[in-house]
């Protein structure tokens, strides 16, 4: 090679590596232009703006390290999408994020991360599915390249530690949470070899989990952290685990918006939210100082966390029940003002949630009703709790991105916010989840 050549092939190359770091820093900074705060129960944008948080909850990435992604044209939803490389997903990546803000109306993302892929980083495809030819995909780097994404269609990102381990491995019925583990249980076995066989406590891993998350995330201010989904077992060890995590987070200097949830969700008369202000009180000890940028959230469902018809289903009587001194008000007090997200909820669409209804009917005074009439009170709960959700300033993410056909056979209960299997136009069908979603934004 002569030297010309060699200076126009080298002057290509340092080209090319300072148009990379122009483009890795205008994402990074794009994002960090979406840093939120608190203040009071309001979340905030930079410019002191009112962000009202409208999101959907993503399916797909417990079973594949490079998620689930389609675009127009394909399939909503399918399970022939996992481990697509992570460069072959980013048109279909950004053709849905485009169509969650344009026709949705989503500044926000749910998450599902399973902690021991997080953890492994570099995920091989034979591990799960020897049959099939290998392929090794970076869960770190597809989370990154998501956040990154995102921030360029004004989409927040909320990263959730769903299970310790991935799809593939959970029981998908009880897997414990930080604390409280079940013996036998794939999630014990894994936190069994990084803490114990490792030579370390829980709270020494988690440490360790959470700091290699802000430390690759955190810079990133579309990126939400959420401690935990649903937990619901033992409160003093899982107070003990936010307070910690919490902890290690702020430790790093990371100001990132953090939602908090105790219990599965909300059912008048049964779980409130009374559980807010002592987490308050243990979050302001800890750190000396009232907790920074900290949301609450919970679930609401008409039938969750058991078929039940406590819930009203006008607009007057669920904001009645949502006023009651021990639900909202939990949140909104002298000793305890935080923002409230509803970050998951959704109508159970199936009908097997409704017939089983049938057999529980009887002790909340529910009455002989038939399947119209039941779905037909579920359909008005759901309007009512989305409208409440709006007056009321608590943020709402629906749950799920997928199709009412992959929904009810994979055992979702009907939680789909789209009627076609296929893409069409500018965004799949909604259904009627979808629809009522789409109208109060």
């Amino acid at each position: 090679m002569n030297k010309k050549l060699a200076a126009c092939v080298v002057s290509v190359l340092v080209a090319a590596l300072i148009a990379t770091l122009l483009v890795n820093s205008y994402r990074l900074d794009l994002a960090k232009s979406m840093a939120l705060h608190t203040s009071g129960y309001k979340i905030l944008d930079i410019y002191g703006n009112v962000v009202y948080l409208r999101g959907i909850g993503r399916s797909g990435d417990l079973q594949s390290p490079s998620g689930m992604w389609s675009g127009p044209g394909e399939q909503v939803f399918s399970w022939t999408q996992k481990w697509l490389p992570i460069e072959e997903n980013l048109p279909k990546m950004d053709a849905t994020l485009q169509c969650y803000r344009d026709y949705w109306h989503v500044n926000m993302i749910r998450v599902f991360i399973p902690v021991d892929w997080w953890w492994i980083d570099n995920i091989s495809r034979s591990t799960y599915e020897p049959q099939v030819a290998d392929v090794t995909i970076s869960f770190r780097l597809y989370l990154e390249t998501l956040v990154q994404e995102a921030a360029k269609y004004g989409i927040y990102v909320d990263l959730c530690p769903y299970s310790a381990v991935n799809g593939y491995l959970f029981s998908r019925t009880f897997e414990g949470e930080p604390g409280t583990w079940v013996p036998n249980t794939a999630s014990y076995q894994f936190i069994q070899s990084v803490t114990a066989d490792a030579g370390r406590s829980e709270m020494e891993f988690w440490h360790l989990w959470w700091a290699s998350v802000v430390e690759r995330l955190g810079g990133y201010g579309n990126v939400i952290f959420e401690l935990w989904n649903e937990p619901g077992d033992t409160k003093t060890a899982f107070f003990n685990y936010i307070v910690e995590a919490y902890k290690t987070i702020r430790g790093l200097g990371n100001e990132n918006l953090v939602f908090m949830q105790w219990q599965v969700g909300i059912v008048p008369g049964w779980q409130s939210l009374t559980w807010a202000p002592e987490l308050y009180s243990q979050l302001e000890n800890a750190m000396g100082k009232a907790p920074l940028n900290v949301a609450f959230t919970t679930h609401t469902y008409m039938h969750s966390p058991y078929p039940n018809l406590q819930w009203a289903n006008t607009y007057e009587a669920v904001k009645s029940q949502l006023n009651s001194v021990d639900m909202v008000p939990q949140t909104r007090s002298i000793n305890c003002t935080v923002p409230l997200v509803f970050n998951e909820m959704g109508v159970l669409d199936a009908d097997f949630i409704y017939n089983y209804w049938s057999s529980v009917e009887e002790r909340f005074g529910g009455g002989n009703m038939t399947l119209a009439q039941r779905r037909e009170r579920e359909y008005d709960f759901w309007t009512a709790i989305l409208q409440n959700a709006k007056d009321l300033s608590i943020g709402v993410c629906a749950y799920y991105w997928m199709q009412d056909s992959v929904s009810v056979a994979y055992g979702y209960a009907g939680e789909a916010l789209v009627s076609s299997d296929l893409w069409t136009g500018d965004s799949p069908s909604p259904n009627f989840a979808g629809k009522t979603f789409i109208a109060h934004a």
